[in-house]
């Protein structure tokens, strides 16, 4: 995997070539990431497989970032709406997003919250709990500690379309539907 290294707010982005820009598709963008270490938690993989059940035919476009080592026989069958990464520069693909799914470790909040994205939070640990039901507490996100396929898809909907979710200020705001 790249080394970590934190860019510095005036670096400019890559070429806008990229898979996750918008280009000719209109449809919004769902960055979803659960950070480098839940693929390596056998307890925590299914996340993966829920999360592309959850999305395989929603009117809109996902990036997924697996870290490193997970393989094919994890995820299974890639839905058509999903790009699947082991790792991507969060600050690019929160350019164009239109909410985050994630599972609410430092970098992934700061992130989202500093693009004025509404959050999708499931929490595995450590401080992960936490920063999700203060995500949902001051109405940034939605908290999902044990997740469904049917109750992550309804949490994406709202994300993308749930005004109150989302900071007013932000550029990067796709429109309600």
């Amino acid at each position: 995997p790249p080394p970590f290294r934190a860019r510095m707010p005036e670096e400019p982005l890559r070429e806008a070539h990229l898979a996750w820009t918008p280009g000719a598709d209109p449809r919004p963008l769902v960055y979803i990431t659960f950070g480098t270490i839940v693929g390596g938690m056998a307890r925590a993989r299914h996340i993966y497989r829920l999360s592309l059940d959850a999305v395989a035919d929603l009117p809109a476009r996902f990036v997924l970032t697996t870290g490193p080592g997970v393989g094919a026989d994890v995820l299974g069958e890639i839905p058509s709406n999903v790009q699947v990464e082991a790792w991507i520069p969060q600050r690019e693909v929160l350019a164009h997003a239109a909410a985050v799914v994630c599972h609410g470790g430092s970098g992934s909040v700061r992130g989202a919250l500093a693009a004025g994205l509404p959050l999708v939070v499931v929490p595995f640990g450590a401080d992960q709990p936490f920063n999700a039901q203060r995500i949902a507490a001051v109405e940034a996100g939605i908290a999902l500690p044990d997740p469904t396929a049917s109750t992550l898809r309804a949490a994406i909907e709202r994300a993308l379309v749930d005004a109150d979710l989302r900071d007013p200020d932000s550029a990067t705001n796709w429109p309600s539907a």
